[in-house]
């Protein structure tokens, strides 16, 4: 059975807020020494 997609239509400026918001999920992750790939795929899904 096929997934569902959802698509999610953002303009420049609430563009640039997921991306800080997820780089500094990535960060928040790093520090205590855990993984961060799974922040970097939806990083670059976004881009």
């Amino acid at each position: 059975m096929r997934e569902k997609t959802t698509h999610l239509y953002v303009d420049s400026r609430e563009r640039t807020l997921l991306l800080h918001g997820l780089v500094e999920l990535k960060n928040q992750l790093i520090q205590p020494g855990r993984y961060g790939d799974c922040v970097d795929g939806l990083i670059f899904m976004e881009i």
